[in-house]
């Protein structure tokens, strides 16, 4: 079994975590294997919901808020790959076996990193080693935001474009996954922005990634699913 990590914010608390924690039993992941890293708390707080460990910080840097975690506290967990993601996805009845099989062939390499899509940025979803996270934790820790107002969020979600899968080019294994967009219109729970995103489906891992900000950074509110 294999660990997922998923980033979330204190924004989602009421919305996403909810749905999120729903999908992973409705499609029988492994609850001891997921963590939910929730950023921007009030105070650090580990707590337990039907079986799945939510951390709770007072940073966040988004999707990196598990990397960040994981970078202040390297023993917590004990795994050499893990799959990381954001909680704005569903997944799928076959996902958890798939990406099982994806991190068993990792191990067997000399790869670091596998994006879920080489021919698009990944969002920075996908599998990594421990060991690249680690070696990256002062360029992690420079992005840490500590504010929790939405002008300075703003701006670190435009620099983050800079930095979108910098991970991934530390020995990334090639991979000819692809995704297809299956729908371009939803607004979020926040302010009801009309997103200028898609709903992207991984065909092969049974995975949808619902991308609100995919031609250019318009918002930080959290998209209805």
């Amino acid at each position: 079994m294999y660990h997922i990590f998923i980033s979330s914010c204190k924004e989602a608390i009421d919305t996403q975590i909810p749905r999120i924690i729903a999908n992973i039993i409705e499609v029988n992941i492994p609850k001891e294997y997921v963590h939910i890293i929730i950023g921007g708390c009030d105070n650090d707080n580990n707590e337990n919901i039907d079986g799945i460990e939510i951390i709770k910080v007072n940073y966040r840097c988004f999707e990196f808020t598990p990397h960040i975690f994981i970078s202040k506290n390297p023993n917590k967990f004990n795994f050499d790959y893990a799959f990381f993601t954001h909680d704005t996805v569903k997944f799928g009845p076959q996902f958890y076996s798939t990406i099982c099989k994806d991190i068993s062939e990792i191990i067997t390499t000399t790869y670091d990193t596998k994006k879920i899509e080489n021919r698009q940025p990944s969002m920075n979803i996908g599998i990594y080693s421990k060991t690249i996270i680690l070696k990256n934790i002062n360029i992690l820790e420079s992005l840490c935001c500590y504010s929790n107002d939405s002008i300075e969020l703003m701006n670190l979600k435009r620099k983050l474009v800079h930095y979108e899968d910098f991970l991934f080019r530390n020995n990334n294994m090639p991979s000819s996954d692809s995704s297809r967009n299956i729908d371009h219109t939803f607004r979020g729970h926040l302010n009801n922005t009309q997103s200028n995103g898609y709903v992207r489906y991984f065909d092969r891992i049974d995975f949808i990634k619902y991308q609100s900000n995919a031609n250019h950074i318009q918002s930080i509110d959290i998209c209805k699913i």
